[in-house]
């Protein structure tokens, strides 16, 4: 008698969840056996091959700067001659993003954005994060969340054989199968926190081989820290969750990852170790901060674009977001306004560009017709449901002098119609396009290395900062300064200037 499927299913479920199958790898910066699922260093490199150009296209372009992605790339390739895996090529880019964000994907590829760029105050910060995004390349944690995903799924197969096996009903069913899928998922967060640790411990190795000083990622995380407390403040949350711990997050809380990188350092020291604070921010001097010409920029509650030559403002209660295919603004509480330019093709009309893209997406109600700032504009509504529950839509479009419209999309919680009416007032009114003249008069933010003179201070330097909000809690987070810091004659420090 041949067996049931379930029955089969549950005995390739115990095999790999055995080893049985293999697919086994040794972790290259530990010697451990690790289970990869099978995937291999050629799939790996096929898969950051593939991905590269659709990063660069996702989160941001190449930033076009010769000289400074040629010194990163150099600190890159001195760690890179340091690591234990070298069957890669490894390529490092600065992505042109204002988001702090750095990461690697398989085959070499690593990213760090200009925007992370801008935090550190020396080279060894910078080496201390290339480090920590080697480490994730060199213990196979791709390969190695691959393999625990499949062991995941076939927990969560292995739970559900098992209940059908034993009579139970669809319900029961069910209710096992979400928790093992959430007992999973908890699991593949876990082992991230993990991944960080580790690669954390792996960049404090890699940086100690290459010379440098080992506090060097400590200080690397703890600018991260300090710019994610300032954030949370300046959008009106409690800097305090910035070091909670939550069993759900991918990251460990960063208070706790500064105290282990500042313990692990001290016992790597280097002898004359390398720090290089000058030659990094004469680097550095002129980066664009924030926003770029290209891109588009936030000014407070507007964002501006010179190059595409428009301008638009949301409420004082949502913080935007550029990003390359879109600008979004997130107003809590699952409140979303995201804008995007689209090329109008054939149709001309406001409203007929709006009922070829979403009528058959939703339940539109009826289509109003205006003009916005002399522009040809239109208008609806619809409910649809999300994740989080049902949620009101309303979506406005507006015509272009240049062949191409502005699609406005706002999605709100049911039952907060009021606070939706005044966004889209604010932005209905707000959005309009350009003269070249205005375009021009608008400035991105840059960097400015100064060196401090005789006299100043942390207040007296704060006040040359083009900054609007908290410009003393920017310049210290910037630099790296507590509140009892004092300013030596000579220190070079970073501003942020228009």
């Amino acid at each position: 008698m041949k067996p049931r499927r379930p029955a089969i299913f549950a005995i390739l479920a115990a095999a790999v969840l055995a080893g049985g199958l293999g697919g086994c790898s040794v972790n290259p910066a530990t010697g451990e056996r690790v289970f990869t699922g099978g995937v291999s260093g050629v799939q790996e490199k096929a898969v950051g091959r593939k991905a590269h150009p659709q990063i660069l296209g996702e989160l941001g372009p190449r930033y076009e700067d010769e000289e400074l992605q040629n010194y990163v790339n150099s600190v890159g390739q001195l760690l890179a001659r340091t690591v234990e895996r070298r069957d890669l090529k490894y390529t490092f880019t600065i992505v042109d993003s204002d988001t702090v964000n750095a990461f690697a994907v398989p085959g070499g590829y690593i990213y760090i954005t200009r925007g992370l760029l801008a935090l550190f105050g020396d080279e060894a910060e910078l080496a201390g994060v290339l480090g920590h995004e080697l480490g994730h390349i060199t213990a196979l944690h791709y390969a190695r969340g691959q393999g625990q995903a499949i062991l995941a799924q076939i927990g969560v197969l292995a739970a559900d054989v098992l209940t059908r096996q034993a009579g139970a009903g669809a319900a029961v069913r069910n209710v096992l199968s979400e928790l093992s899928g959430k007992a999973a998922f908890a699991y593949l967060r876990s082992h991230s926190r993990e991944n960080e640790y580790e690669s954390d411990d792996l960049g404090i190795r890699y940086i100690a081989r290459a010379g440098y000083d080992t506090r060097g990622v400590a200080r690397m995380l703890a600018k991260i820290r300090a710019h994610a407390r300032l954030r949370a403040r300046l959008a009106g949350r409690s800097p305090e969750e910035i070091d909670r711990f939550d069993y759900t997050a991918t990251h460990p809380a960063p208070a706790t990852r500064v105290r282990r990188a500042l313990e692990n350092a001290a016992r790597t020291p280097v002898r004359d170790p390398m720090v290089a604070r000058e030659i990094y921010l004469r680097k550095i001097d002129g980066l664009f901060y924030g926003g770029s010409p290209e891109q588009g920029f936030v000014r407070g509650r507007a964002f501006i674009h010179p190059k595409l030559r428009f301008r638009f403002s949301v409420p004082d209660t949502f913080t935007l977001h550029n990003t390359p295919k879109a600008v979004i603004a997130s107003g809590g509480g699952g409140a979303q306004i995201t804008l995007r330019l689209h090329g109008r093709g054939r149709t001309l009309s406001a409203a007929g560009f709006l009922r070829g893209r979403w009528t058959r997406k939703l339940p539109l109600g009826r289509i109003e017709e205006f003009t916005v700032n002399g522009q040809p504009a239109a208008s609806a509504r619809a409910v649809a449901r999300s994740a989080r529950g049902a949620v009101d839509v309303r979506i406005l479009v507006v015509g272009s002098r240049e062949n191409r419209v502005y699609e406005t999309v706002f999605v709100f919680p049911r039952g907060t119609g009021t606070r939706l009416d005044a966004a889209y007032r604010e932005v209905r009114t707000s959005l309009r396009e350009l003269t070249a003249s205005e375009a021009a008069s608008y400035r991105p933010r840059r960097i400015a290395v100064v060196e401090a003179r005789p006299g100043d201070t942390q207040e007296s330097l704060a006040r040359r900062m083009a900054v609007a909000k908290r410009p003393l809690e920017h310049f210290r987070m910037l630099n790296g300064l507590k509140p009892k810091d004092r300013i030596a004659a000579g220190r070079l420090l970073k501003l942020i200037v228009e």
